[in-house]
């Protein structure tokens, strides 16, 4: 029985299990940043998987994004923009 939902509601399954979007992560540049961590999110919108990296960037929280369509991965740095207390700021060019 057809359901109502509407056309622009995404599908809330993905196309890659958990477990072949963290194959396609595990043999991407996310691994030259930092080791991929055990939570994962699926954004049925974007039909992308997301895995939290474990890397030491200050401000930033990166995850390894891995496109479903096109079976792909890349970091996304999720940097806040801020600087941490202490860091050295930006110096002037002489």
């Amino acid at each position: 029985m057809p359901t109502n939902t509407p056309a622009s509601e995404p599908t809330m399954q993905s196309q890659l299990s958990v477990d072949e979007a963290r194959a396609i992560a595990e043999n991407s540049e996310c691994m030259e940043v930092g080791a991929i961590s055990q939570e994962s999110t699926y954004n049925p919108y974007s039909k992308t998987w997301w895995f939290n990296l474990k890397a030491d960037k200050p401000g930033c929280s990166p995850a390894c994004v891995v496109d479903e369509s096109t079976q792909t991965a890349t970091v996304n740095w999720r940097c806040t923009g801020a600087l941490p207390p202490n860091q050295d700021t930006v110096t002037k060019e002489q």
